[in-house]
């Protein structure tokens, strides 16, 4: 599974772009508050409908988007063909779109793109209660 092309409108402190990644390994780097971790976020939103990043979904859109909306979109490649998934946020609330088509439920939306992230909060997995770890595991498989 390869993410060949994140597009991300109205989100935190991005400007609107489009992103080609290669079939290789991409190293995203910067300076501090360039928005690389926005990046990561906008990947992670479109692989498990939610942010690594804050509980409250309405946090990801931009203070200065237009609409009050942010936009993520990505191009998918997989064994069984590409895939187009948008995640749209407004007033927060959440949309779906696969290929262009409202996702009847967020299950469908689940396994077109898998990320597996590891921030410093991660260390609770270690520290933390077994529970944490069944949940890490169960999102991971």
């Amino acid at each position: 599974m390869i993410l060949q092309e994140l597009e991300v409108c109205g989100m935190r402190n991005l400007l609107p772009q489009r992103l080609t990644f290669p079939k290789r390994v991409t190293v995203i780097f910067g300076q501090n508050g360039q928005g690389k971790t926005s990046v990561l976020e906008a990947i992670f939103l479109l692989s498990q409908n939610r942010s690594f990043r804050t509980s409250q979904i309405r946090d990801v859109v931009s203070r200065n988007a237009e609409d009050g909306r942010a936009r993520v979109c990505g191009r998918v490649k997989s064994r069984l063909g590409e895939r187009e998934i948008t995640l749209e946020i407004h007033k927060g609330r959440r949309s779906l779109l696969l290929d262009g088509k409202k996702a009847e439920a967020a299950g469908q939306f689940f396994g077109q793109l898998r990320v597996v992230t590891f921030t410093p909060e991660e260390l609770q997995l270690v520290k933390g209660a077994p529970l944490l770890r069944r949940q890490f595991l169960d999102r991971t498989l």
